[in-house]
């Protein structure tokens, strides 16, 4: 909300994972856009089981969708819906600084991968020759790059601040 109050377009594509019911989605926390996941992508009813996803037994999740605005606009129902996260939500970054250059803007982009289970798009899979978390890893680098090269095309990359952080540790169990 602070950063509506200062005329700031506000923006946030990605997992937001701080309630999925529409009165916690962002929209209703200061953003005038969103794109993206309610929570984890592990959060739903599959697991992974030596590449194969197999129902997870015992837990009741639903489908995990993918929400514009308030609105869920499709579920994703297998890892092909998973492997274009990435790409789309640094395509919905670059087209709102395209947009927003004009003015003051935040952008927050909290990337879905690289939580587990590991999506990426065909143009990265088996291109890092560090597996298939390199494969991710070269993704989420490609998208940075993408972002900063929007911000120079608009000629604000001088005038702006990034901050790259994580919320995803070392797995235990993998």
């Amino acid at each position: 909300e602070m950063f509506k109050d200062k005329g700031y377009a506000t923006a946030c594509f990605g997992k937001w994972h701080l309630g999925w019911q529409e009165e916690f989605l962002p929209l209703q926390h200061g953003f005038d856009e969103y794109t993206g996941v309610p929570y984890s992508n592990d959060m739903w009813p599959r697991s992974n089981v030596d590449g194969e996803f197999i129902p997870k037994k015992g837990e009741r999740y639903p489908e995990l969708p993918l929400v514009e605005g308030n609105e869920t606009i499709e579920t994703i129902t297998d890892m092909a819906g998973q492997d274009r996260l990435t790409t789309l939500y640094t395509e919905k970054a670059v087209d709102f600084i395209n947009r927003k250059a004009d003015q003051p803007f935040f952008l927050y982009v909290p990337h879905t991968m690289a939580h587990i289970p590991l999506g990426v798009s065909d143009k990265f899979r088996g291109k890092s020759e560090q597996g298939m978390y390199g494969d991710v890893m070269m993704e989420i680098d490609w998208s940075v790059g993408e972002i900063n090269k929007a911000l120079e095309a608009n000629n604000i990359a001088d005038n702006t601040i990034i901050i790259f952080t994580t919320d995803n540790g070392p797995w235990l169990n993998y």
